[in-house]
């Protein structure tokens, strides 16, 4: 098949998908696909943290619906939440010099991700029906290592999204770097010390064992003590009888 007559077969697919694209990242659709592609990211990004720890931890266990499911939960909160942020950046903050630039980004770590990363542990605490002080323990504990991931990730990332891309495409293209960085998110949520409490637990049930079987040593031997003690009592006792039969 010559190159002439591939271009001619696939023109009309290009041309569906280029129509397709122009309905869906049009403004009266816009919300609803960025929603969309942050929901999907958000349950691909789960799946694949999911298949990653039964492969590298060789647990014999199934798919957790219920917990993909929350991370839907956060896709469908947190997707409005980026396709509004980007465009009001875009208004307040209109240009690409390389001053706006400089402060897009800024606002854009300073502002939206304590909030966006806020948002997700809270409401995950919440789906999860976790008291107050759990969550406020999250934040603690999960909030600054997902803060720290954003000012590696983001900041480069953002470069070419605000200086290249249209503001239809921003949520686009911060959903396919989430692609991995919410696989991220899903492992320090759901995985994040849970090796060192398993580590934890059994060296204390190690512990407890060696020390249970120590015990039982002692008991042994001061058993076997007491009855070695004995046995020679008797066999003394009846040495001095022979003797004194003997006498007689």
């Amino acid at each position: 098949m010559s190159l002439g007559t591939l271009r001619v077969a696939v023109h009309p697919l290009l041309k569906s998908l280029a129509t397709t694209s122009k309905k869906l990242f049009s403004p009266k659709l816009l919300l609803y696909t960025n929603t969309s592609l942050t929901v999907s990211l958000s349950i691909t990004g789960d799946i694949l943290q999911q298949w990653y720890q039964a492969k590298t931890k060789r647990k014999d266990v199934g798919w957790d619906k219920l917990r993909t499911l929350r991370m839907a939960g956060t896709g469908l909160l947190i997707g409005p939440l980026v396709h509004f942020w980007y465009i009001f950046l875009d208004r307040w903050l209109p240009g690409r010099t390389f001053g706006t630039l400089c402060k897009k980004i800024a606002l854009d770590q300073l502002v939206c991700s304590p909030f966006y990363v806020s948002l997700f542990i809270l409401s995950l605490g919440v789906m999860e029906k976790k008291n107050w002080a759990d969550i406020k323990k999250d934040f603690a504990d999960k909030g600054s290592v997902l803060y720290v991931a954003e000012w590696v990730v983001w900041p480069p990332a953002q470069v070419f999204n605000f200086y290249f891309l249209p503001t239809r495409y921003r949520v686009l293209y911060d959903n396919s770097i989430s692609m991995v960085f919410d696989t991220f998110w899903s492992y320090v949520w759901y995985e994040m010390g849970c090796d060192t409490d398993g580590e934890t637990d059994t060296i204390g049930h190690l512990e407890y064992h060696d020390l249970k079987q120590t015990e039982n040593m002692c008991n042994f031997s001061t058993a076997d003590h007491l009855t070695q003690e004995t046995k020679y009592s008797k066999e003394l006792s009846s040495v001095k009888n022979n003797k004194s039969h003997e006498t007689c």
